[in-house]
């Protein structure tokens, strides 16, 4: 695992250039912002939402601390159901940049997100992933997660993990 130190920043309009690179290099690849959605609409326009929505969620930029380096997100929900939908979202989600993947960091940073939720009272974590997010469900079993259910929504198989903290 890397052992670089990674840095939970919260979001501010002077990370703009670095969070639309991360999210352009997402789409390039032909990936998207896993956990992360509302980041998937313009800069402004989430960094609006947060701001007023941060009762709800806590978004966080996770910078690499060697170089500053934007490597991923990581959002906490104080509820795992979306406030849009009444879907279950999960308690964290988090996205790493496409040219960082399969470093490490996603573990470290669910970790991370884990230690937020305890300080929060939440307990268990409920983490949801795609059945087919390998990567993800990977990161979710390092991290002590536990499946607890699938379920198909809107044709895609989601599996539900619970993580006590």
């Amino acid at each position: 695992m890397n052992s670089d130190k990674i840095k939970l920043v919260l979001p501010h309009a002077k990370y703009r250039a670095q969070v639309q690179d991360m999210v352009q290099k997402i789409r390039d690849a032909g990936s998207r912002l896993h956990g992360t959605s509302f980041l998937n609409r313009d800069f402004d326009a989430w960094l609006a939402d947060y701001k007023i929505n941060k009762h709800e969620r806590v978004e966080y930029l996770v910078f690499r601390q060697s170089d500053k380096k934007l490597i991923g997100l990581l959002q906490i929900r104080n509820t795992p159901y979306s406030p849009l939908s009444n879907y279950m979202a999960g308690h964290v989600g988090y996205s790493v940049c496409i040219d960082e993947r399969g470093k490490g960091y996603a573990t470290r940073m669910l970790k991370m997100g884990l230690e937020l939720c305890k300080t929060l009272g939440i307990d268990p974590v409920i983490i949801k992933c795609k059945a087919e997010n390998l990567a993800s469900i990977k990161v979710v079993l390092k991290n002590n997660g536990k499946l607890n259910h699938e379920e198909t929504h809107d044709g895609e198989s989601i599996k539900f993990f619970h993580i006590k903290v």
